[in-house]
Formats: structure tokens, sequence, C-alpha cells
């Protein structure tokens, strides 16, 4: 269990600043609590400056989106997310298959997606090798938590030599990464061994005993997925081989491009890194 229900409250905010105006944008907005997993979305807004039409659609993964263009001159753009979000989760509750059952046929059609490489998350020969050793003859459950163990052992959470494209070999290079980087590492380990993994963009309240009225800096956050007969959830980054009720999930992809808080093309010259700013509430 993942302890007594957890309410919270999550303003997200990103700004832009072009170096020059963009004479056009158009713009994908991924911040939305998913309404499922052991979450019950309460409320959810999102407002954009200058404004702009906004339409809405579950994308190709089941991640709720928000799209919009703006088709005049602007030198800044400026998104807010609010959200209230109920978070209950149980544990873990899915079968738990073996290793023979993950290597059928039809297993490895329906989760084609999530075994294929994808630049950000591709195994070089060494790690496909360390990935084989470690997971030898173990049950698709064990493995996951020896995948997590290796990544914990070779890779530091540090900020500012990598960023949330940087692919997962070239992390583990420098031996210092983030969430995305653990993220895109453990996916990378597990499908060479023929077991689905799923990148997962989030939310994650950082203080361990949250208490009704804690208000603080939260932050995006990314862990990762497992099919083991059903996508069970870990986090190397913070040493958590479950996520408990401090994680608000997002929505799902192969790895972090397929679902970006914020992704878009502009017209114009370059812009400046954007200021992001993420606050969460117990309510």
């Amino acid at each position: 269990m993942s302890g007594p229900a957890l309410r919270l409250s999550i303003a997200h905010r990103t700004d832009y600043r072009y170096a020059s105006y963009a004479t056009s944008s158009y713009n994908e907005i991924r911040m939305t609590p998913a309404n499922s997993d052991g979450q019950r979305l309460l409320s959810s807004s999102i407002s954009v400056s200058p404004n702009a039409l906004l339409f809405e659609f579950d994308d190709y993964f089941g991640t709720h989106c928000y799209c919009f263009d703006i088709q005049h001159p602007h030198n800044s753009l400026a998104i807010a997310a609010n959200s209230i979000v109920e978070v209950s989760r149980a544990g873990y509750v899915g079968k738990r298959i073996s290793r023979v059952e993950l290597s059928h046929a039809q297993v490895r059609e329906r989760y084609y997606e999530f075994l294929a490489e994808t630049p950000l998350a591709l195994a070089s020969g060494a790690v496909r090798d360390a990935a084989q050793e470690i997971t030898y003859q173990l049950e698709p459950e064990d493995a996951i938590g020896a995948v997590a163990e290796w990544i914990q052992s070779r890779l530091t959470f540090g900020k500012g030599l990598t960023h949330a494209r940087t692919p997962a070999m070239d992390a583990l290079a420098v031996g210092v990464g983030v969430c995305q980087d653990f993220s895109h590492l453990g996916i990378s380990m597990l499908r060479s061994v023929g077991i689905p993994a799923r990148y997962v963009s989030g939310y994650l309240f950082p203080v361990l005993e949250p208490e009704r009225g804690l208000s603080t800096e939260g932050e995006s956050h990314a862990w990762v997925e497992a099919w083991i007969g059903g996508w069970r959830a870990f986090d190397s980054a913070n040493g958590m081989d479950h996520i408990d009720n401090r994680y608000v999930k997002v929505g799902v992809g192969r790895d972090y491009l397929d679902v970006a808080p914020m992704n878009g093309v502009y017209t114009g010259q370059g812009t400046d890194p954007p200021q992001v700013s993420v606050t969460m509430s117990v309510l």
C-alpha cells in the first residue's frame, strides 16, 4: 500500500522569450494529470499568452494533450497549467508472468513499440551484455530490481551535465544524470532483455511525509513502467522500487520525445532557455 490518499494542487508555469519576434508557432502541451491508475483528476485548466484557441485530444499513447498555434508576431510565450488531483495507489496488483510467457510471440507483437529501441533509449553492446548478465534466469519482476540496482551503482543524480534529450548512453558515459537519464537507461536495458518498458512523465511531490497545508517547489519528473503481466512502475533516480502517492502521472510514451510537457516549433530566431516553475501543495 502507498498510504492514505493524497490530494495535491499543481501549478506548472513555463515562460519562453524569443531573441526576436516569432512570426508563428505551433505547440503541444502535456501537463494534465491522468484520470486513471490510482489517480482522480478533480480539476484542471490550461491558459496561454498570447491568447490562442486550444484544441484538446488524447494522443496515440493515451496522454491528454492540448495544442494551439499563434499566427501573428510574438516575442514571448507563457503557459500556465493548474490542476488538482487525488492520488490513492494500492501498489502493483497486476499479474506476474514468467520469462517463458514474456517471450511468447503474441506478447512481443502486442508490446512491440515498447520493445523497440529509440534514439534516446538505445543500449550499447556493453550495456546489453551487462543487462543479460545481471538478469540471467531471473523472472521479469526480479529483473526489474536487478536493472534498477545496476543503474544506481553507475549513475549519480546531478543536474547540468545532461538535458531531457540526452541519449541514455551519453549520460552513462559521464556517470551523472537527471530523472530522464535514469529512465532512458532503465528502458534501454529492460527492452534489451525482452521486457517491454515505457517512459512515464509526471510530477513528484518531493517531501517524503506530506502534510496538509504544505506547499513546496515541486518538479516535473520521469520514471519507468515495465510490463510483467501488467505495468509495474519504479523510479531508479530516487531509489524507489515502486511509486507512492507523491507521484502524479501525466502520460506515457516510448521515451521523453513522446510525452514532453511542452513541444513546439516556431518561425523566427533563437530563444532563451525556458523558465519553468512547478509549485505543489497538499490540500
